[in-house]
């Protein structure tokens, strides 16, 4: 497994060399062995790949993320094969049964809100009586979550971390910054649920609750959902930051090569999202995930 984040953000070109990519940044040459990187990063417009260097990356499951003109991630690139046993796994994925898909999803909606209470004790921004109301917001979650339970818990949980006033993904531009981090570091983390999703053979686009005709990874948005806590610990350490600088975005991407506790170890996050994609491989309940002890 790399563990390597390669970020582009000049008019470099980039082609295969032994193994190796090979960057020419002007007079400048810089190889890096492929198989220790873990993510390959493009923000420039003037920069130039070879298809040879691609089709390696992805044969080696490289995540390879493309910024637009604003500087956000706008598209990944995933391998089109999952493994030798894709077939049989989608043939299981489309036999998964109402009772199964909301079994799963309400205890990933759990999993999340606890994250999101523990995340706001260990800021010291959770008080007792809020603490309870996240306890019965878990504790009432019903089938798909028809009664919203999420959705209650998280307009506590956004109060509570950035205060009244604030909206989630909104243009405003009192909150901007704030938003921008968040999207980033979500798109981040979808790209690494969808690189190990593909890799195990099961389809993005068939879900256990996110359904949307443009969304072909539906089912990174569900798994991914406990995780989101661990994106805004790091956005809350900047919030009162006045622009979305190259060294915050640099601390959310390197982030991801850390190692975080699951399920009584610590783990690199690559090999929990594979442990947790396994779950429904295997057509097992969910394992939850808890960011802190």
């Amino acid at each position: 497994m790399g563990w390597k984040t390669v970020e582009i953000t000049s008019d470099d070109y980039l082609r295969l060399y032994l193994n190796n990519l090979y960057i020419q940044r002007g007079e400048k040459k810089i190889l890096i062995n492929i198989n220790d990187i873990d993510t390959l990063i493009i923000d420039s417009y003037s920069a130039t790949l070879s298809v040879r260097l691609i089709q390696a990356l992805v044969n080696a499951n490289v995540n390879i993320i493309l910024h637009n003109a604003k500087h956000e991630p706008s598209a990944f690139i995933v391998p089109i094969q999952g493994n030798n046993m894709s077939l049989k796994v989608l043939e299981k994925q489309l036999q998964w049964t109402k009772i199964y898909k909301n079994n799963v999803w309400r205890k990933i909606v759990a999993n999340k809100i606890i994250n999101q209470s523990r995340l706001l004790k260990n800021l010291n921004l959770l008080d007792e009586e809020n603490e309870l109301k996240f306890v019965e917001y878990r504790e009432t979650i019903k089938g798909l979550d028809i009664t919203n339970r999420e959705g209650h818990a998280a307009k506590l949980y956004w109060k509570l971390l950035f205060g009244p006033e604030f909206i989630r993904d909104t243009d405003a531009l009192k909150f901007h910054v704030i938003n921008s981090m968040l999207n980033f570091g979500y798109t981040v983390l979808r790209s690494y649920y969808t690189k190990s999703i593909v890799k195990k053979g099961l389809d993005s686009r068939i879900s256990l609750f996110h359904k949307s005709v443009t969304n072909f990874f539906s089912l990174a948005s569900d798994l991914m959902e406990p995780l989101r806590v661990y994106v805004d610990e790091i956005v809350y350490k900047h919030k009162d930051s006045i622009s979305f600088s190259l060294e915050i975005k640099e601390e959310i991407i390197k982030s991801f090569t850390s190692k975080i506790y699951y399920f009584d170890s610590y783990q690199f996050i690559n090999n929990l999202i594979d442990q947790s994609v396994d779950i429904l491989v295997r057509g097992e309940q969910w394992k939850e995930i808890f960011i802190w002890e």
